[in-house]
């Protein structure tokens, strides 16, 4: 009976454990399950922190904002007092490179067997420091700043460094920290990396702009230099040229010259302006490249602007006997456009001029076609087409280089500096247009270019306009400022004969009492005196106590013509300009403009 019951006993409880079994597997993968939940739980928020911590570390500019960046991201997930990052010195040591305290920078330690150990690839989670021999060399600098550490190796620019992430406590890291730190070395690697690619470029790009900065002020500072070179040598030039060109036109008037002293005569004057002519190329190729010319912007009519180029260039012309004609295209007449007039005739003249030079039997025609018309601009095409010597094809397209013609006999025949079409090209492109020649040896040549204007609103056509010199003056009591002897005879001369009463000064000082205590109708007032200037001596004749003296009408006459300076002379409260050297039709020009 014992035995039988026994039995019994031992197949109940077999029954009640195989009953029980799929209950305990249930809770044991129920148990799994959780575990694995959590543990994919601490992957996915581990890899959305090295992730975003990758993402922050990659914004970084340096290598020194990358270690705070790393320093605030660790703090997430592993406890710390120190980072510290240890690259190889040149005596085969660790050196600390990176680090919270910058007073540890600079500290070394001779790797052993440990830290090798380390460099090779194998993280270490070390409970104290003291147990690594190697630690003895930096256990004094750190002191109890580092007591327990994670040492993981780290690929810092293809050399092996030493990434140590210290606690000023024992044992106060764990494994898992370990794996984390390994696992976030090369994403730190890979920062440090870009970022001190950024601080390199960063240094390269502050290197560039230093020196762009210094050879832009080097070019400044030449381009002044230059400038007042430029302005010296022409007001140099341009002071005695005044004497010699307005001495000459004063002769003119002479009744007592002979034929031959008159055609002598002729030859001064058209030396001079020759003169002139190349002091005023080289200027104003000096001004286009070193982009100190501005166009301006006003209304022209076409046709007066052709004619008023004619009418200076047909005297010329017949002086070889040529003719000189105009042809406009019907749609041309009484047409008002809107830009830099003044460069226009530069150009002009300066092709009808070559036109004329290199053309010794037949004529010289002007000729203006309408190429476009809208409400809003016009399209145009502008030529000077001559009879002269023309020009081979192979030597055509070098034309318009600077300090160039045709061949070396043309400029030993006909003079000239090779500065003019060259001049004529960067204005017309200044303006935004093209401009070429056509031609054949033998056959004469057509000069061209073509230009697209804005069309003037609501101005009268200056096809209208009179012309012709302007009508004389009542006599005035003129002032004269110059400190050159020969200018102020000559200008003297020229007032005086326009029928006017001169006083003249010496400088500018003399200029502000001559104005104080007298009465004069105008002044010509000289830019570049003694004492005072031409500039500071209309600023005190400005400032005198007596309402009408200080409103005296100021003529500037100067021999700098560098651009800028008639706008300092209308700034400096002046109410003309006149540059040297002036000629009669300058004088009652810039008076009738005051007084008309």
């Amino acid at each position: 009976m014992t035995t039988g019951r026994n039995s019994d006993s031992a197949m109940q409880d077999y029954l009640n454990v195989q009953d029980s079994s799929p209950l305990e597997e249930l809770r044991e993968t129920l148990i799994d399950l959780e575990r694995t939940r959590r543990r994919e739980s601490g992957l996915r928020k581990e890899a959305e922190w090295l992730y975003r911590g990758l993402t922050r570390l990659t914004l970084a500019e340096s290598p020194e904002a990358v270690m705070m960046d790393v320093d605030l991201l660790l703090a997430e997930y592993i406890p710390h007092d120190q980072l510290l990052i240890f690259t190889p010195a040149p005596n085969g040591h660790l050196q600390l490179e990176f680090g919270n305290d910058p007073d540890l920078r600079g500290i070394q330690i001779e790797p052993g067997k440990s830290l090798n150990k380390v460099l090779s690839g194998t993280g270490l989670n070390c409970f104290n420091l003291k147990m690594l021999a190697e630690w003895k060399s930096v256990a004094a600098p750190l002191k109890d700043r580092v007591v327990s550490a994670l040492l993981v190796g780290l690929d810092y620019q293809g050399t092996k460094a030493l990434l140590l992430c210290g606690s000023a406590h024992t044992g106060t890291f764990k494994n898992e920290h370990l794996h984390m730190m390994e696992r976030f070395s090369p994403l730190l690697a890979q920062a440090l990396s870009v970022a001190a690619r950024k601080t390199e470029l960063a240094r390269e790009v502050e290197l560039k702009t230093a020196e762009l900065q210094e050879a832009k002020e080097r070019a400044e500072e030449s381009n002044r230099s230059k400038s007042a070179f430029l302005a010296t040598m022409s007001h140099e030039i341009r002071t005695p040229m005044n004497g010699v060109l307005g001495a000459a036109e004063l002769l003119t008037e002479s009744e007592t010259l002979s034929e031959e002293d008159r055609s002598l005569l002729d030859i001064i004057k058209t030396s001079g302006s020759l003169m002139i002519n190349i002091i005023n190329d080289v200027l104003d190729y000096s001004r286009l490249n070193s982009g100190q010319i501005e166009l301006e912007e006003e209304a022209f009519a076409i046709e007066s602007l052709v004619n008023d180029v004619a009418m200076v260039m047909r005297p010329i012309a017949l002086q070889k006997l040529l003719s000189l004609t105009v042809e406009l295209s019907p749609d041309i007449k009484q047409r008002e456009l809107v830009g830099d007039s003044n460069r226009l005739k530069q150009v002009l003249i300066n092709l009808v001029g070559n036109a004329v030079k290199f053309t010794d039997t037949g004529g010289v025609t002007i000729a203006v076609e309408c190429l476009s018309h809208e409400s809003q601009g016009m399209a145009f095409r502008m030529s000077v087409r001559d009879s002269g010597i023309g020009i081979q094809r192979d030597q055509q397209a070098k034309l318009f280089e600077r300090f160039t013609q045709a061949d070396s006999s043309t400029s030993r025949k006909y003079g000239g500096t090779g500065l003019g079409l060259s001049i004529c090209k960067q204005i017309i492109e200044l303006m935004g247009g093209e401009i070429g020649v056509d031609s054949e040896a033998g056959q004469g040549s057509t000069f061209w270019f073509e230009l697209a204007l804005p069309v003037a609103v609501g101005h009268a056509t200056g096809a209208d306009e009179e012309t012709g010199a302007p009508e004389p003056l009542l006599p005035m009591k003129v002032l004269v400022a110059d400190d050159n002897i020969i200018n102020q005879t000559i200008l003297d001369r020229m007032l005086e004969r326009l029928g006017h009463q001169v006083t003249v000064v010496g400088n500018g000082r003399q200029a502000v009492e001559a104005v104080s205590s007298g009465q004069f109708d105008v002044v010509f007032m000289d830019w570049m005196m003694p004492e005072l200037d031409g500039i500071q001596a209309t600023g005190l004749i400005r400032q005198l106590a007596d309402v009408n003296k200080a409103k005296t009408p100021v003529i500037a006459m100067t021999a700098n013509s560098m651009a800028g300076h008639e706008q300092q002379c209308l700034n400096a409260g002046m109410n003309g300009f006149v540059p040297k050297p002036a000629t009669y039709q300058d004088i009652s020009k810039a008076l009738w403009e005051l007084f008309r």
